[in-house]
């Protein structure tokens, strides 16, 4: 009788591969690749409180095994559909910003360099800097699209979670009067900050301003040329208010509905969709 416990054979040992995004394949992007994850483990571990923001790649892979890879509508495996690839995680430390930002948009650069589109997980805001640098190089008037209860361009100085998208506009790295931040709400802790938001050139959609019937004049009123390269950042903490969570009034107040989000984004995709469109339309100036 076997002894419990002990191998009676040379067969391989059975290992479990490491956890990535949704189970895809582990690896850089490949040919026919056309999106990948990148895991962006950074804060700056400088708030009193607001601090594990690094580890929000590792929470957000092991929780992606709750989600399902096709889509009922179309019966599209979204997986298979994009040759989706998990890059791992950026090699960075945390609250050493000269450092991790270099690592940072070197990783992104070589993701991207072969026409991938990469889909990074944070980190804090801090990390949008240097994925923009990277993607600006490739992309030459690149445009944003930032979802967040904060501007995260602010009228202070320093490299940090306030200030990523003041230097991503003082260092001419996209077309600012084609970027909008949406989804803003106070308060805040210096004055100004709406108005140095719209000094440095964003599009400034407001939480109030969201709402569905101010914000379908907004979207038509807004709606750009389509055929622009953009980036999409979302900060879920400040701008979606999860389903089913206690709703304590002062995390919660002013947030958009999780459930609403996917409206308004189809929403904007709408509005840019026949704005395109009269644009293909009309003569030539």
């Amino acid at each position: 009788m076997a002894r419990a416990g002990k191998s009676t054979t040379a067969a391989a040992p059975r290992l479990n591969p490491a956890q990535t995004w949704l189970g895809v394949p582990a690896g850089m992007p490949g040919r026919g690749c056309r999106a990948a994850i990148v895991g962006v483990p950074f804060d700056c571990g400088t708030h009193p409180t607001r601090i594990g923001a690094r580890l929000g790649p590792s929470a957000i892979r092991e929780q992606s095994h709750n989600l399902r890879r096709f889509d009922p509508r179309t019966n599209l495996d979204v997986v298979a559909a994009l040759g989706l690839v998990d890059c791992g995680d950026v090699a960075v430390t945390p609250s050493d910003v000269e450092k991790s930002y270099a690592a940072i948009e070197s990783a992104i650069e070589a993701v991207i360099a072969d026409g991938a589109v990469a889909v990074t997980m944070g980190g804090d805001g801090a990390v949008s800097l240097p994925q923009i640098r990277a993607a600006a190089r490739r992309h030459p008037g690149l445009c944003v699209v930032h979802l967040d209860a904060h501007t995260d361009a602010y009228p202070i100085q320093g490299y940090n979670t306030a200030t990523s998208f003041r230097h991503v506009a003082q260092e001419g790295l996209i077309d600012t009067p084609s970027s909008f931040h949406i989804g803003v709400r106070g308060p805040t802790f210096v004055p100004g900050v709406f108005e140095f938001c719209r000094e440095l050139g964003y599009n400034l959609i407001t939480m109030p301003e969201l709402r569905p019937r101010r914000f379908r004049r907004r979207r038509r009123a807004r709606a750009q040329d389509t055929r622009r390269p953009a980036g999409l950042s979302v900060l879920r903490h400040g701008f979606l208010r999860p389903v089913g969570r206690a709703r304590r009034l002062h995390a919660d107040l002013g947030r958009l509905h999780v459930r609403r989000g996917p409206d308004h984004g189809r929403a904007v995709e709408r509005a840019q969709c026949r704005d395109a469109r009269r644009q293909h339309r009309e003569p030539a100036a």
